[in-house]
């Protein structure tokens, strides 16, 4: 059973509907079910999205939900200047034959004092192609 499950943002009725339903006293389960949305979502939208007054509103929520999207660019990975030394230490050392992504960057950490990113952040670089890893030709 491969199928791609496609998922949708909440709209401002959805919204609307939950906070009524919220303000009513129903549970996160009978939202979800009104809504035929997933429990998980319908808890991490009233989390999330929550005022001052740790109450939830459509407005403040979809206000909220507008500027996360508005500026979710301004977090994308642009360089790894910070990380500069580690990643020259890192291409250095790192062979695939006997020295693997996440031996390599173990060893920097415990044997070099330099500033290092997380282990999934250098995942990162290489799935986006930030970092091109080459066989080296020994």
């Amino acid at each position: 059973m491969n199928y791609i499950k496609k998922y949708n943002h909440l709209t401002e009725s959805e919204r609307y509907i939950i906070e009524k339903m919220h303000n009513d006293g129903y549970s996160i389960s009978n939202i979800s079910c009104f809504l035929k949305r997933n429990k998980s979502t319908i808890s991490r939208e009233l989390r999330r999205n929550l005022n001052h007054n740790l109450e939830y509103t459509q407005r403040y929520a979809s206000y909220k939900y507008k500027n996360r999207r508005n500026h979710k660019h301004i977090f994308k990975f642009t360089e790894n200047s910070p990380f500069k030394e580690f990643t020259d230490i890192f291409f250095k050392i790192y062979n695939k034959r006997f020295f693997g992504v996440k031996a390599t960057y173990n060893f920097i950490k415990i044997n070099h004092n330099v500033k290092t990113p997380s282990i999934r952040t250098v995942f990162n670089w290489i799935k986006t192609n930030k970092w091109s890893i080459k066989k080296k030709i020994d």
